[in-house]
């Protein structure tokens, strides 16, 4: 077994728990019948995480071919945990007369907060394969460092429209990177090491 098979078992296992409670989360709302106009930022926010974890495992194909080291495995386990902890603290506890909008915003804090930290981790851990040797910064991590910032800015709030915009915003950037990113991916990574 390869290093990065290694890597890619251990993220996916994490990633695995994590798409657990996302569906568990939805199967809740199905079960109390919640009704849609409730439920639009929790399933925003539960969308863009199933979406961003298939996006990293996807991405995680780009490191296959660098030489790992400890400090490489952190920084490519790091963000799947933050990603793992997102889920689970968006997922709904079973109450009576359950409310997903009111769950969100009042989950909104630390959500944003682990949405911020997951780009900070995620720029830090991408450095090596996307940043030509003798650079300092690369598009993805400009774009990564100013999700961060905006996130840590919408935590403050409990504006519904300011998240959805916040989140909707989100989705259409990363699917814009994404599709950059997956095009690309056929390319051979920079190793500077």
């Amino acid at each position: 077994m390869s290093e990065f098979e290694f890597v890619l078992i251990l993220v996916s296992i994490v990633a695995g728990f994590a798409v657990s409670e996302i569906l568990s989360g939805w199967g809740k709302l199905i079960r109390e019948r919640a009704p849609i106009s409730d439920t639009g930022l929790h399933l925003l926010a539960s969308f863009w995480l199933l979406s961003m974890i298939t996006r990293y495992v996807w991405v995680l194909w780009v490191f296959r071919e660098i030489e790992w080291r400890f400090v490489d495995f952190i920084l490519a386990f790091v963000p799947m945990l933050v990603l793992a902890l997102a889920a689970y603290v968006t997922n709904p506890a079973r109450v009576v007369n359950y409310n997903p909008t009111t769950h969100y915003l009042s989950q909104a804090r630390p959500f944003c907060y682990l949405v911020a930290f997951f780009f900070v981790s995620w720029s830090l851990g991408s450095q090596r394969a996307f940043i030509p040797e003798g650079d300092i910064v690369a598009f993805p991590q400009i774009i990564g460092v100013t999700i961060a910032v905006a996130f840590m800015c919408l935590a403050h709030t409990k504006k519904q429209t300011l998240h959805g915009f916040g989140l909707g915003l989100l989705t259409l950037v990363l699917m814009f990177m994404s599709s950059v990113t997956i095009t690309n991916l056929g390319e051979t990574p920079t190793n500077p090491g």
